[in-house]
């Protein structure tokens, strides 16, 4: 660059007192031709280019010269300061604000020629560095003229660019459309925005309006990140975190395993194009119904309990993380045990998180940390990490339903003891056995199958059932009351008469003429004939008989008159004869039988006991006297008693508006079953139940129900009385009135806790069915007793109680039902007898056995507070008072302490504590330094007034110290494989009376060897060693500094050793593990390759052994022989 130099001015002024030798004052100014450039002013003490001496003596001239250098234009350079720039995926802006950041901007000129000017090396260079200056600065004051451009931008599926450049117009964001000549990129705000997450690159080029040479580009790689797992559209989550799950455990008992990777897949999916998710497990809520187990190194451990209020806030609370190859399992404490969907959410819930396994290299089972806090927005919901971590974001809670044995979930469905799900034991035979076989008799004894006594056991020598008994040993009878057959020498019919009834008169099968079982009968006519004889109904003339001479007064009935010598008529008319006459229509007369065939008119309404009467040529009248009835239906008007329980052997007497004796006389028991276990059948296989009578009088009757004591089901039957054959009964215009067989009422056997006191069982002696609200089950007085909300529900014999919160249940209290909630399991409720009475409480034989312990620190800081917790193990749902004291050391050092009102103020504070706390909360100024405290708990068992002891020594050092550091190593210290990921924690802690200004406490890590550094964890709680770093066998130290950043002087330290484990050598001999040469060839076995997986780096020492062996191949012998 040239450039032009004027002398514009020189003129001398008189100063009253010396000046310096020179001054610059250099700024900017526009001249006429609007050129910028640089004007000098420039103060010049001096005569004839010689300096002059300061003095005091007289004035000295000084010459002020101005000096205007006029500059050329120039084309500043620009390119990109990065031609790489990475950013995170899910960047949403990149903003192009501060140019030094992103550009390089470069102006080339000439130097200056200022060789004329009488100025000094150090004015020369002073003036050259002030004009290089302010021509940058004004270049970029003014901007420069070029802009961005975006090339090659990725398209997302709708054809959409994933990034648009955007300018700002001093008001709003608008997209760049290269509208504008000319874009100043130094003073236009420029920004690249993201429509959509990409992992992609594309470049940002440098385009100068005017030319068509680009200077330059610089690429945008969108650098891919870890995404936690996120919920899929299938977890439907129920309050706040439980899911609707689908796993289900069986209803025959066995062992149920389920893969992760076939659970966490339905609740969680991940971005990552991880080909699975595992699961980071929390812990599970309960072991009232059971517990939740995962698989690991071939054996079973159970997940840690947990309670959920616990959880927000916590920091590194422990989870376990399993792979998608993992199992658990679900194992119920008893396993014949149905759950509702009520219990299955409040006891079976297991807490856990989406994991992406992002932070492990295998797929072995470890453990992690993670921190739970309350969502946001979320009342009571917990949530992890989420984010970019490798933990999912939604804290989800899973639950497992038993299946009842129709296969529904939470059905409670069971089978009988039939195995017939939702059954009632309708196949127990009459012994109670299922399936035994077992049946009664015709003599309604218990006989066959199970019973293991013969079918008709007590039948007679006559088959018939009564007194009369076969004695199977002894082969007799017992007949009429004596021993007969057998050795007895008395015949089969001893004591019976010529009938062959027991003590008879011997006149029951005499026949008219007297004879025993004779065939002579009295005919129409009186006379004693046999049937077949000739003068058999030849000696009258008359009408014998009429059939039948009984019939209902409803339709109309065919009727059949036999007489003696009608053969001589031709004609008949006949016709019922009491009070008024009922005309009869002839059918046929057969005069050669002598029989009239006649049909009644429709007899509705008609009752009684009519004569026959028949004209016979309408002149002779033969009469057959009261030999015909007309009956109906009877009409019950009451039963007693009307209902009987099931078992029970009663009779019941029936009346009726009025009974003719048919000699068919039943009472019908209509029944909808047709099952012999049930009671309810009949040989003939019709749903009807006919029952013998006794006739008490003309409108009563007696039926022996003795038969329904056998009757096994609960139900309102019908019953009515017929006086018909039932091969000709109308069973529809029977007239029934409801008999009611009651179920029997459950029995009270006992009532007992269960091991855990948290809920109790009352015990019956069959199976029943109920209310399943506590407060319409049992009496008020027992109410009270269990609490806020008790759950309660019938399950086989029992009736399970969830006892509520602060119950006062106590053993020996008495358990009294309501009168009208438990009965038997299928009975329908208004047949059923309900279970009363009560009985006390008592405490199982299983008991837990609690256990005490005082938990906190031995060693406290001299100023620092501290807290006693009370912890209690294996108490289950047991309430207990518990009372604490101290007492300070005897040998303390400090006896005036020991004696003094602050030691005794600290008592009595501990001893007026209330409320039985778990938790004694100790200040920092309330045990001096240097002394030891013991603190002692008494705890007293509400339930069975039993006493516990736990005690804990806490000393308190006598050195102040400021600050405390701790370190763990995570996970199984005395197992520490260097193949896998090896972590630790610290934990720094200041002291409560430490005056400390500011609060940063500095974390230093150190590993104490070559093999790995910890540097880079510096000032993080958690640092961690890569897979594969640390040798085995090996012992290593790691220590933690804690200091204040301010003060580093206060500081603490701590250290964890361990020993990583130590793996075989690998020994391996170079060409494999078998070789082929040739005879008298030299062979070299080389094992130099052998390796030290515990990366040792220690001489390997070898040992060679041979032995001589044969190989046999295709049929012949090679053979060796190695020295």
């Amino acid at each position: 660059m040239n450039s032009v130099v004027t002398i514009t001015d020189v003129y001398h002024k008189l100063l009253p007192e010396p000046l310096f030798l020179y001054e610059d004052y250099v700024f900017i100014v526009n001249d006429t031709l609007g050129e910028y450039g640089i004007v000098s002013e420039m103060k010049i003490n001096c005569t004839d280019n010689v300096k002059l001496q300061n003095s005091t003596d007289k004035p000295r001239s000084v010459y002020f010269m101005y000096i205007k250098m006029i500059e050329e234009l120039h084309a500043p350079e620009v390119d990109f300061a990065k031609t790489v720039n990475e950013v995170q995926e899910d960047t949403h802006f990149i903003y192009f604000t501060d140019w030094k950041m992103w550009y390089n901007i470069t102006i080339n000129e000439d130097p200056i020629d200022i060789s004329t000017f009488a100025l000094t090396n150090e004015s020369r260079k002073e003036f050259v560095d002030i004009y290089k200056e302010k021509l940058i600065h004004h270049h970029i004051l003014n901007g420069i003229n070029i802009h961005l451009k975006l090339q090659q931008v990725p398209l997302n599926e709708y054809g959409v660019p994933v990034a648009i450049l955007e300018v700002h117009d001093g008001s709003k964001w608008i997209p760049e459309v290269m509208k504008y000549s000319s874009v100043d990129i130094v003073k236009t705000i420029y920004r690249i925005k993201f429509t959509e997450s990409c992992n992609c690159q594309f470049n940002v080029e440098l385009v100068q309006p005017g030319t068509t040479s680009n200077n330059g580009l610089m690429a945008i790689k969108v650098m891919a990140v870890n995404d936690a797992p996120v919920l899929t559209d299938k977890a439907i989550l129920r309050y706040n975190e439980l899911v609707e799950t689908y796993l289900l455990y069986p209803y025959i008992h066995q062992d149920t395993d389920f893969r992760v990777s076939d659970i966490v897949p339905h609740f969680y999916s991940d971005e990552d194009e991880h080909d699975f998710v595992g699961a980071a497990v929390i812990g599970q809520i309960s072991d009232k119904i059971g517990k939740w187990m995962f698989s690991y190194n071939s054996s079973w451990t159970s997940f840690p309990y947990i309670d959920k209020s616990d959880l927000p806030g916590r920091s590194n609370i422990n989870v376990h993380l399993l792979s998608p190859n993992n199992i658990i399992r679900f194992v119920p404490n008893n396993s014949s045990y149905l759950w509702t969907r009520h219990e299955a959410i409040a006891y079976t819930r297991i807490y856990l998180l989406g994991w992406d396994m992002s932070n492990s290299n295998n797929e072995r089972n470890l453990t992690d940390t993670v921190d739970i806090h309350i969502c946001h927005g979320i009342q009571n919901k917990i949530c992890g990490p989420g984010g970019k971590s490798a933990f999912g974001r939604d804290v989800i809670a899973l639950y497992i339903n038993r299946v009842g044995c129709d296969g529904v979930a939470s059905s409670l469905m069971s089978a009988d003891s039939c195995g017939i799900c939702g059954g009632h034991d309708d196949c127990i035979d009459c012994t109670g056995t299922p399936n035994g076989g077992a049946s009664y008799d015709m003599c309604r004894d218990c006989t066959g199958g199970s019973s293991s006594i013969p079918y008709g056991h007590h039948l007679d020598c006559n088959h018939e059932c009564g007194n009369n008994y076969y004695e199977q040993r002894l082969q007799m009878c017992v007949r009429c009351g004596h021993c007969v057959l057998g050795n007895t020498s008395l015949p089969s019919n001893h004591g019976e008469d010529v009938c062959g009834v027991c003590n008879g008169d011997g006149t029951s099968c005499l026949d008219c003429d007297g004879v025993v079982n004779g065939n002579k009968t009295e005919d129409f006519c009186g006379q004693c004939l046999h049937p077949s004889d000739s003068s058999y109904n030849k000696g009258c003339m008359k009408l014998g008989s009429v059939t039948p001479n009984f019939i209902r007064n409803f339709d109309n009935h065919t009727l059949y008159v036999v007489g003696v010598k009608l053969e001589m008529f031709s004609t008949v008319e006949c016709s019922l004869r009491k009070h008024n006459d009922i005309y009869l229509s002839v059918l046929s007369f057969d005069t050669t039988t002598s029989t009239i065939e006649l049909q009644t008119p429709d007899l509705l309404g008609t009752r009684g006991v009519y004569n026959v009467s028949c004209v016979f040529d309408s002149n002779t009248t033969l009469v057959l006297e009261n030999d015909l009835t007309i009956y109906q239906y009877p009409q019950i008007t009451a039963i007693t008693p009307d209902s009987m329980v099931i078992g029970d052997m009663i009779k019941v007497n029936i009346t009726t508006n009025g009974l003719v004796d048919t000699g068919f006389i039943q009472c019908i028991l209509f029944c909808p079953f047709r099952s012999p276990e049930i009671g309810c059948y009949t040989a003939s296989g019709l749903s009807k139940v006919h029952i013998p009578v006794v006739l008490l009088n003309s409108n009563t009757v007696q039926c022996d129900l003795s038969q329904l004591g056998y009757f096994s089901r609960a139900k309102a039957y019908k019953l009515s009385v017929a006086v018909e054959h039932k091969d000709i009964l109308e069973i529809t215009r029977l007239h029934t009135v409801d008999f009611i067989i009651r179920a029997e009422a459950p029995v009270i056997q006992a009532a007992i806790f269960d091991r855990s006191f948290c809920y109790f069982s009352v015990i019956f002696n069959r199976d029943i069915t109920g209310p399943n609200e506590c407060s319409d089950i049992f009496h008020s007085d027992t109410y009270s007793l269990l609490g806020t909300n008790p759950f309660c529900i019938t399950v086989g014999k029992r009736v399970l109680v969830d006892l509520g919160r602060d119950n006062t249940l106590r053993p020996g209290h008495a358990i009294t039902l309501k009168t009208s909630a438990i009965y038997r399991i299928g009975a329908m409720q208004q047949f059923a007898e309900f279970a009363t009475g009560s009985t006390n409480i008592s405490i199982p034989v299983n008991a837990m056995q609690p256990k005490f312990s005082l938990s906190g620190p031995l060693v406290v800081g001299s100023c620092d507070a501290f807290n006693v917790v009370l912890k209690q193990t294996n108490s289950g749902c047991l309430k207990f008072r518990s009372h604490w004291s101290i007492q300070a050391n005897p040998a303390s050092v400090n006896i005036s302490w020991v004696n003094s009102t602050s030691l005794t103020s600290l008592m009595n504070r501990i001893d007026a504590l209330k409320n039985s706390p778990r938790m004694l909360a100790i200040h920092h100024d309330e045990i001096l330094p240097g002394e030891t405290v013991e603190f002692i708990v008494t705890v007293e068992d509400d339930l069975n007034d039993l006493s516990y002891v736990a005690r804990h020594n806490v000393s308190r050092e006598t050195i102040m110290n400021p600050l405390t550091v701790s370190i763990i190593l995570l996970g199984d210290k005395s197992h520490v494989d260097p193949a896998n990921i090896i972590r630790f924690y610290a934990t720094a802690k200041v002291a409560e009376c430490y005056n400390l200004t500011e609060g940063i406490v500095k974390l230093s890590w150190q590993s104490g060897t070559s093999d790995f550094s910890l540097s880079v964890f510096n000032d993080k709680p958690i640092a961690a060693v890569r897979p594969n770093t640390l040798r085995g066998g090996s012992m290593y130290t790691v220590t933690i500094n804690a200091f204040f950043e301010d003060d580093p002087s206060a500081a603490a330290v701590d250290l964890v050793t361990f020993h990583t484990i130590s793996k075989p050598l690998v020994v391996t001999i170079d060409g494999g593990d078998f070789i082929v040469f040739a005879p008298h060839q030299e062979v070299v076995l080389d094992a130099s390759i052998s390796q030290d997986p515990d990366r040792q780096n220690l001489p390997m020492f070898f040992t060679w052994t041979c032995k001589y062996a044969s190989l046999i191949e295709n049929n012949l012998h090679y053979y060796s022989n190695f020295i």
